[in-house]
């Protein structure tokens, strides 16, 4: 067999393999996080911060932690209703996967504008990177509304909380602001609620 041969079939052997660990990476998110949990050191309060950051397991006291991933499963899952208005897909709306798993109650309370505007009021010590930005005021409001029922968005990240069942008033976070928008009015514009580094 000739030199050019054997080189030939190393690198297709070669190329099968990494393949394969992008499969098992990539497709199998189970894998990941089993990888991903025994990196976690196994005592401390560095354990449980670092388990904190890594299990995104949303419940009333708890859902600054977003991972994605966990929520996949339900791209295209039929029970997820679809707002007309905010589109998106269907693994980003939280709040019905979460009551789906009976993680949170199905009559979840909504958070009000007048809530929002309590809520805010009260922030103090907010992170200045926005993700965590974002998160903190999330946390906040879900000690009202649970969950928020929808997060996700291309390019920017959208966290959107309905105001009632009518579904057709909304409080935004984005960037560092808190934005409320009434689609029953259509001209009118993002009203701001919360802009914490804005011009006094």
């Amino acid at each position: 067999m000739s030199s050019r041969k054997i080189r030939f079939r190393v690198q297709l052997v070669c190329l099968s393999m990494v393949a394969i660990a992008y499969v098992i990476y990539y497709v199998f998110p189970g894998f990941r996080s089993y990888r991903e949990k025994e990196s976690v050191p196994e005592t401390g309060e560095e354990s449980v911060q670092a388990t904190k950051a890594t299990k995104a397991v949303f419940t009333k006291e708890t859902i600054s932690a977003y991972e994605p991933s966990y929520y996949e499963k339900y791209l295209h899952d039929p029970r997820i209703i679809k707002d007309p208005v905010i589109g998106g897909l269907e693994s980003g709306y939280i709040k019905q996967i979460l009551i789906l798993e009976n993680k949170i109650p199905a009559d979840a309370p909504y958070l009000t504008k007048e809530k929002a505007i309590e809520i805010c009021n009260g922030l103090t010590d907010l992170p200045t990177k926005e993700e965590k930005w974002e998160n903190a005021v999330m946390t906040a409001f879900d000690e009202v509304a649970y969950a928020p029922d929808f997060k996700g968005g291309s390019g920017m990240t959208r966290i959107i909380y309905f105001t009632d069942e009518t579904h057709s008033k909304v409080i935004m976070i984005a960037g560092f602001c808190v934005y409320y928008k009434d689609y029953d009015l259509p001209d009118a514009p993002l009203e701001i609620l919360f802009d914490p580094f804005g011009e006094s």
